[in-house]
């Protein structure tokens, strides 16, 4: 196999999900492409799960998967939950911070 020659990485099942992966990549400098994106008014693919494929040049594979195994990582870290501040103000659901008053989530207030 040459080091200039397209492989598979990873499937998708979003259009949105591959788009944002393959933009991530070559903000690393890493060259990829996108099959099975046909036209849908869905917004997923037609052809089922996995049907949308993530390519890259061989000699990026390893970085690739590095940095696709990052991403999935990211999603799976734990979203802070509502929380009442010190300051008594109701902090939403994702955030860390107190809009109020600036306090941190876990150092002031309850969930």
């Amino acid at each position: 196999m040459s080091e200039n020659e397209f492989v598979r990485l990873t499937n998708f099942q979003s259009e949105t999900d591959a788009t944002l992966a393959k933009a991530m990549l070559e903000e690393h400098s890493i060259q990829s492409t996108i099959a099975g994106m046909e036209p849908s008014a869905l917004g997923f693919s037609l052809e089922g799960e996995g049907a949308i494929e993530l390519f890259v040049m061989s000699r990026d594979v390893e970085k690739a998967r590095k940095l696709i195994a990052d991403i999935a990582a990211a999603e799976q870290e734990e979203v802070t939950p509502a929380w009442r501040c010190a300051c008594g103000e109701d902090v939403d659901e994702g955030f860390w911070v107190c809009w109020n008053c600036g306090a941190e989530y876990g150092s002031a207030g309850e969930p």
